[in-house]
């Protein structure tokens, strides 16, 4: 458990290192991007793409209608679909700001795969619907 908790501070550490003001990002790697935020903000709305977000530290609710999510220290959000959202930070300080890793999603890239990976789930099964975590 030691070895998690160290490894999580150096994410955050590198991560305030190569992030020493607000804004996001861009990577190396395509699709990948870091954000810094260092305030609470109120909420815009956003669309949000197929995606999965780290936030190592901060808090964020985003909300779609009636359904609101919150997530942040050491959670991630996966997004499947397209989704017309509003979201805000809700928890970010100069001290502590809100940091997050997203990895955008190739939806295209998805469905050639699922066309010649084997299928794992029974196909008899109940559908579900989109998650957003």
């Amino acid at each position: 458990m030691q070895q998690i908790d160290d490894t999580k501070a150096d994410l955050k550490n590198r991560l305030l290192k190569r992030m020493p003001e607000a804004g996001s990002f861009p990577s190396a790697m395509e699709g990948v991007t870091f954000h810094r935020r260092d305030v609470a903000e109120a909420p815009r709305n956003c669309l949000y793409r197929p995606m999965v977000v780290y936030m190592p530290q901060g808090r964020k609710t985003a909300t779609q209608g009636s359904n609101k999510v919150f997530f942040g220290h050491n959670e991630l959000m996966v997004v499947g679909i397209d989704v017309p959202s509003t979201s805000n930070i809700t928890e970010a300080s100069q001290e502590k700001p809100a940091l997050a890793i997203s990895v955008n999603v190739d939806m295209n890239l998805i469905g050639q795969l699922s066309l010649v990976l084997p299928w794992s789930v029974p196909v008899d099964t109940e559908p579900t619907l989109p998650l957003m975590v």
